[in-house]
Order: C-alpha cells, then structure tokens, then sequence
C-alpha cells in the first residue's frame, strides 16, 4: 500500500471523526477497555482519532511501513468495535484510497 493511500484513507476516517465532534484521546496503556465502561464507544473512538497523527506522522517514511501499518490495523479495528464501519466496509476503504489519491 503506498503512502499516498494510507494518507488517503486516514484523512478519510479523520474526516468522519471531525465531522462527528470526537475528540482526540490517547488511551493509558495501563487500562483496560471493557463495554462497560462508561463512554466506551466514544473512548475507543477517540483513541482511533488519536492514533491517526501517528499514521500520518509514519506514512511518508519507508523505513516505518510496518509501524504505519499497525497503526492504521489499530485505526480501523477500534472503528470496527464501535460499530462505525462493517469489515467488509473497511476494506473497501483501500479501493476508494485509491480513487482519492488519484483526485489528489
């Protein structure tokens, strides 16, 4: 995946989070996520949002591949619990990248 369609794609998601008012957070890595949790939606959401500077940060950079890709699994899978998008969604995400990036 090149770095112009994991760009693509995070802007894509950060977008959707902006647009639905959630706040970055960055999460204690000491706690542990239950559904119980009040606000555990949105906590998972936020960490989601928080993750993409990371993604962006690490995307241009080749010798970061394998940590921009982890970040971005992170990404999608917290967006997939809180039920924001299917799998099936998710990975058409690349394809619509891939249109995106061309438009850039």
């Amino acid at each position: 995946m090149t770095p112009e369609k994991i760009l693509a794609v995070a802007r894509m998601y950060r977008e959707r989070l902006e647009r639905e008012h959630i706040p970055k957070h960055a999460m204690d890595p000491n706690r542990r996520f239950s559904p119980n949790m009040t606000g555990f939606h949105h906590q998972m959401l936020g960490h989601a949002h928080y993750m993409l500077d990371a993604v962006e940060q690490y995307a241009p950079d080749p010798s970061r591949e394998q940590k921009t890709m982890q970040r971005l699994a992170a990404c999608q899978t917290l967006l997939w619990l809180a039920g924001w998008y299917t799998k099936n969604e998710i990975k058409s995400h690349l394809q619509e990248a891939d249109e995106l990036a061309a438009i850039d």
